[in-house]
């Protein structure tokens, strides 16, 4: 975790970082997703996300997996709030679905993520599903 609440992800052997802002307010009164910012950087695109009461077991774009992570959690009030990073060496354009599982009853879904408008730099490659 970094200054200010933040998660972040990253490596010495990875040319890329990511970090997603800490969640703001209670907790949502049932499972939910909210998506945050898509960017490109060095090459790399990447969105950052957190759900409450919630766990991401999965995305994908089309039948194409996309590289998710998760960057932490935190206990609040009634439930977990989860914060989660995607993460390919190539712009991911379509329609994103996250597999999720309830906290709680367990129960198993899907959920989809808002696309922000792809972030694709001049020249960067981009992988439509």
């Amino acid at each position: 975790m970094a200054q200010f609440g933040n998660r972040c992800l990253g490596s010495p052997e990875l040319p890329w970082f990511t970090c997603a802002g800490a969640g703001t307010g209670p907790l949502s009164a049932g499972p939910s997703l909210w998506t945050g910012s898509a960017a490109m950087f060095s090459g790399h695109w990447e969105l950052t996300f957190r759900t409450d009461r919630e766990r991401v077991t999965g995305v994908s774009c089309g039948a194409l997996p996309v590289h998710v992570y998760e960057l932490g959690s935190e206990q609040l009030a009634g439930g977990t709030r989860r914060y989660y990073a995607l993460e390919e060496p190539f712009a991911v354009v379509g329609p994103l679905v996250a597999a999720v599982v309830r906290d709680g009853d367990g129960a198993a879904g899907a959920e989809p993520l808002d696309e922000p408008a792809p972030a694709v730099v001049p020249g960067a490659v981009a992988q439509r599903c």
